[in-house]
């Protein structure tokens, strides 16, 4: 038997805040490595409109930033797609192709 459990509103917002932080830290440090290593604060100047050179700014701009955020907009694809699969999972009425009574009816 699945125990149903309720969510703590107070308790959500935290945990999508962390989740969010988490994500901008990760994203912050992502943008810092790779085969020109920088440091956080130059990456974070040059996010910001001050870029310490121009080398680094297409860097970011053009290669790194694009990936990072094609890579959250699937991570978002996965998560909608496993709520959907959890949804149609528990829900009561099962799709079954051979089963099509519920969807006619009559008056």
């Amino acid at each position: 038997m699945v125990r149903s459990q309720s969510l703590n509103p107070n308790k959500l917002i935290l945990q999508i805040f962390i989740l969010f932080a988490a994500t901008i830290l990760v994203g912050i440090i992502s943008l810092s490595l790779g085969s020109v290593s920088t440091n956080m604060f130059e990456v974070i100047n040059t996010l910001f409109g001050n870029p310490s050179n121009e080398q680094l700014s297409q860097i970011i701009f053009q290669i790194r930033l694009p990936r990072i955020i094609y890579a959250i907009f699937i991570l978002i694809l996965f998560a909608m797609g496993y709520i959907l699969k959890l949804d149609l999972k528990t829900n009561e009425i099962q799709l079954n192709p051979n089963n099509v009574d519920y969807l006619y009816k009559p008056d």
